[in-house]
Parts: C-alpha cells; structure tokens; sequence
C-alpha cells in the first residue's frame, strides 16, 4: 500500500493486490480483461521495461477460449489497441498485442487515469 499527502492535506493511496478467481473458459467469450498500461514519462527506464515483461508474460498465460482482452495505454492522453475488445481465440489478437506492447514508450506526459475510464463498459453492479 502506498498513501501520500500533499502540502494542503489531502491524501491519495493506492493499493496493489493479487486476486483469485476462478475463470470459466466456456462462458464463450463473456470474459473482458483491459490491461491499462502507465505510459507517462515518469515510466521510463526500468519500470516501463518491467511492465512489459510482466505484461507480456501475462499474456503467454492467457486461455485461448473464452477471453476478450484489449490494451489502453494512458498518459496525458490515451490509446485504446483494439477499438472494441478481441476474442483470444483468434492467434492475431495476441500476436497484435504483444508487438504492441513491446513498441511501447514512455512518451505519453503526465499520469492522468481518470481520461480513458469514462467511455469503459464499467458495470455498476461489478463495482
């Protein structure tokens, strides 16, 4: 867990967590997983390279049934790889993803999340 406080007194945390959960690959790709990627300048370096390690690595562990993922990246601005999520069943959506995510750079400004949440499928009740 991570908290910090600005001069004026207001707090902001952060909490990293590794949840488990069954997956049911036969839900015929009713399964969406977006990977948001920092590509803010402060990423560059190590940790712009230790995301895409992990990311990548995380994608050779991905079914190959019954998952829909796409990638946004996300800076001052954002980019979405897909327009509307890719079923992992297809070979070209992970191919497409990995050569992605291995071109990526930290070149995107500052740290702005909040941009690219508001046009998500977030459903109130999963939340």
């Amino acid at each position: 867990m991570w908290v910090e406080q600005d001069p004026a007194g207001t707090y902001a945390a952060m909490l990293a967590f590794y949840p488990k959960f069954e997956f049911d690959a036969s839900a015929s790709d009713d399964n969406e997983w977006i990977f948001m990627v920092d590509r803010s300048s402060s990423m560059k370096g190590e940790p712009l390279e230790d995301m895409k390690r992990t990311l990548l690595a995380t994608l050779d562990k991905l079914p190959t049934q019954g998952l829909n993922i796409n990638v946004i990246g996300f800076g001052s601005t954002f980019e979405r790889l897909f327009v509307d999520s890719q079923s992992t069943s297809d070979p070209r959506t992970l191919a497409t993803a990995r050569n992605y995510i291995e071109q990526i750079s930290a070149n995107y400004g500052g740290t702005e999340l909040w941009y690219p949440l508001p046009p998500l499928p977030l459903k109130k009740e999963n939340y």
